[in-house]
């Protein structure tokens, strides 16, 4: 980070001084310890004694919008335009700064990094997906994942020698070579100074239908960026920057000072939906939007009026962007709810770290939520910055042949929680243990992603994880190797007492265990786990492909646990295909909801679902609609086994 800050101050750009009650009431003292040691550290960098002086041992910590001084706001905008005020967006301040300080928009990542495999000397031909041979060996070839888009950005500055060709198929870039013809091409497109779009803008180049790779080829890699979103979704991360890496346990989260409703950013909102108040789930309506925010225990809040939803939750998801919001959809475990507008002094309940909030589309112009006990003349909403803010210290790190880690279980021991590990096509032979982390594990390609593990040996199977989100890849358990004792392992084992409190979406995965049940699951109270859109394969004769059990605890009364099946499909070889349990303590309730599932047992037909107590006596599926501790919610339809489709 220091690095940073230097390069800043050296290009002219002074350091507020009236940011100091800003540090000491936003920051809080971990806040002040870190910024006035990352301002000592840059000013003994600084070989300028005059630019050394003008930093502000608090001011570097902490930065809002309502104190950064106009002399700074100038300067950071190249000496002609205010960056922020109530009418800029972060698209305007990335495109204020990029000139000066080489900031470039991206997507969770970068696509294309010069680093990255790929083969010399040899161009594509967009128009045919040819490979030939280049003019000289500054030529490069990569390869980049663009599935699930429809457009690709590539930065002004590209040269004419830019070709790219859109393919279904993978290819090595490392293996091409003069006269290959790319697998599954489908069309391309080339850089043209004649059609260059305006200074700060880039290309959009539109993603052909059946996309899922662009083969880009140039002779100046170099001052190229290739990104499938637009705007500041986030700089160029700086991940192996170890200051940086240092300052992860400390983060100088802002906090807003005044209106903290912001629904300009898209990360944050999702549109055609409210929140029920009564349970939390997302409920279509054209016209509303919902918006979600971060929020602590106790705090009090004023709202204008104009909200009709507002709703908490334990749990904070990062983002709402890509999550795939439908009817039903609940992001995390509700806590409370309420239908009122323009609420003034109402407390955020206990354990609540999430609120999502609903209004209708028309009523935002002027909509206000703040911290305290009643409202106060309007302001736009203005969240704080922070320097960690402006270094994306909520990482993605990669993984693949010539990425960040090699392997994920690196990533993993590397990542901390809100962190995004973004997986390479390849095949990794490894067991990843995740629990204790919240983390968001999302592969490129749900077939050509894969993760394999022996599953002989139940305390080493191919993943352990509990909490954050998993996505669009392929675990697989098989019989390799030999067994220890009796017990077998899942694809995936779900069951860590940091999980309570929590939830783990899981979405477009595939499951395939050939010696036990594909997901074992053990919830704990507050705890949401929803799988949708998944398969499991259980190809064992005796197989589960999806067992769980409530919390295995002495305390009585925890009934708040929560399993949901979503549009999947679960095929076994004979064993049951969905197997829950009781541990039939005093109190204890789980909740099943299950929609759309096709649910097949290729060997036992009627085999589908069973319910038992522990110790596995009085087997059978009566058990299910509230004999033990599981009830079935009564959402649950339309499922191809007639037991899980609420009467």
């Amino acid at each position: 980070m220091t690095e940073q800050i230097v390069d800043l101050i050296e290009a002219n750009m002074p350091a507020s001084s009236d940011v100091v009650s800003v540090a000491k009431g936003a920051g809080g003292e971990a806040g002040r310890v870190v910024a006035a040691e990352t301002a000592t550290d840059v000013a003994t960098h600084l070989t300028d004694e005059a630019l050394a002086a003008k930093i502000d041992k608090h001011g570097v910590g902490q930065v809002t919008l309502d104190n950064l001084s106009n002399e700074v706001k100038t300067a950071m905008a190249g000496g002609t335009t205010l960056i922020w005020d109530e009418t800029t967006n972060d698209l305007n301040m990335e495109q204020a700064m990029r000139p000066r300080y080489g900031f470039i928009p991206c997507d969770a990542l970068m696509l294309l990094s010069p680093d990255d495999p790929h083969a010399s000397g040899v161009y594509v031909n967009g128009l045919s997906g040819r490979v030939n041979t280049a003019p000289d060996a500054s030529y490069r070839i990569y390869v980049v994942p663009v599935q699930g888009h429809d457009t690709l950005y590539i930065n002004r500055e590209a040269n004419t020698s830019l070709q790219i060709a859109f393919t279904s198929r993978y290819n090595d870039p490392t293996t091409l070579a003069n006269g290959t013809n790319l697998i599954g091409y489908i069309s391309g497109w080339r850089a043209n100074e004649t059609t260059k779009p305006a200074a700060g803008m880039p290309y959009e180049v539109p993603i052909p239908d059946g996309s899922r790779y662009a083969v880009c080829s140039s002779n100046d890699m170099t001052h190229l960026y290739v990104s499938v979103r637009t705007g500041i979704s986030g700089v160029d991360r700086v991940w192996h920057d170890p200051r940086i890496a240092e300052l992860d346990a400390a983060k100088l989260d802002a906090r807003p000072t005044r209106n903290i409703f912001d629904p300009s950013n898209l990360r944050y909102r999702v549109d055609g939906y409210y929140v029920s108040a009564d349970d939390g789930t997302f409920v279509a309506r054209e016209g509303y939007m919902c918006v979600a925010i971060p929020v602590d225990p106790g705090v009090h809040l004023s709202f204008s009026p104009g909200f009709e939803r507002v709703c908490f939750y334990r749990d904070w998801v990062g983002e709402l962007t890509g999550l795939g919001v439908r009817h039903g959809t609940q992001l995390s475990v509700f806590v409370a709810g309420t239908v009122q507008g323009g609420l003034q002094d109402y407390p955020v309940p206990d354990g609540a770290h999430m609120m999502i909030v609903s209004i209708k589309t028309a009523n935002i112009t002027r909509a206000q939520i703040e911290v305290g006990s009643a409202s106060t003349p309007y302001v736009s909403g203005r969240p704080g910055i922070s320097v960690t803010d402006i270094h994306d210290l909520d990482r993605t790190l990669t993984v693949g042949p010539g990425r960040m880690y090699s392997t994920i279980s690196a990533a993993v021991a590397a990542a901390s929680d809100s962190d995004e590990i973004l997986v390479y096509p390849g095949i990794y032979n490894e067991s990843v243990h995740a629990w204790g982390k919240r983390l968001r594990i999302r592969g490129t390609s749900k077939r050509d992603c894969i993760l394999r593990h022996s599953a002989m040996h139940y305390a080493d199977p191919p993943l352990e994880m509990s909490r954050g989100e998993l996505s669009n890849l392929t675990v697989i358990g098989d019989d390799s190797g030999t067994p220890t004792d009796s017990s077998r392992a899942y694809c995936m084992h779900v069951e860590d007492d940091a999980a309570a409190g929590g939830s783990l979406f899981v979405h477009d995965v595939v499951f395939e265990n050939a010696v036990h049940a594909c997901v074992g699951i053990g919830l704990r109270n507050h705890c949401t786990l929803e799988f949708r859109g998944c398969e499991f394969h259980a190809t064992g004769a005796a197989n589960t492909a999806v067992y769980a059990h409530d919390h295995e605890t002495s305390t009585h009364g925890e009934d708040d646990q929560h399993l949901a099946i979503i549009d999947c499909s679960l095929e076994t070889a004979g064993g049951t295909v969905i197997k829950l349990q009781s541990q039939e303590i005093s109190g204890n309730h789980a909740t099943l909801c299950a929609q759309r599932n096709i649910i097949v047992n290729t060997a036992n037909p009627s085999n589908l679902v069973t319910m038992s107590k522990w110790d596995g006596r009085d087997e059978g599926q009566d058990g299910l609609l509230g004999s033990y501790a599981w009830t079935l919610e009564p959402t649950s339809q339309m499922n191809t086994a007639d037991i899980l489709n609420a009467v």
